[in-house]
């Protein structure tokens, strides 16, 4: 992945049959470290709060279907412009680490 800007879904992932989600807005950029990713609500927010909650394991699943672990810093806020109205903006958070492939 170079770059992405669109809907994705964090998942808490319990096992196969418990994967709660929330849908997310994303934007991953290539940088010459390799990337940079941050991500938002586009929801509720307390069931985003909840499931930052949780902590570890999330994954990340993109509308093509493929899948990421990843590590959300949820104390990590990020200043990203942001064009929509003020009730509807929330706060950008950093992926930190993709975990395997």
């Amino acid at each position: 992945m170079t770059a992405y800007t669109g809907p994705a879904e964090l998942c808490w992932y319990a096992n196969a049959h418990f994967r709660p989600g929330v849908p997310v807005d994303l934007r991953v950029t290539e940088t010459p470290e390799g990337w940079d990713a941050v991500l938002r609500r586009r929801g509720d927010g307390e069931e985003f709060e909840f499931l930052l909650f949780l902590g570890a394991p999330h994954q990340l699943v993109f509308p093509d279907g493929s899948e990421f672990h990843v590590v959300v810093d949820s104390d990590e806020c990020r200043e990203v412009p942001d064009t929509r109205p003020a009730p509807a903006r929330s706060r950008w958070l950093s992926v930190e680490a993709w975990v395997g492939d």
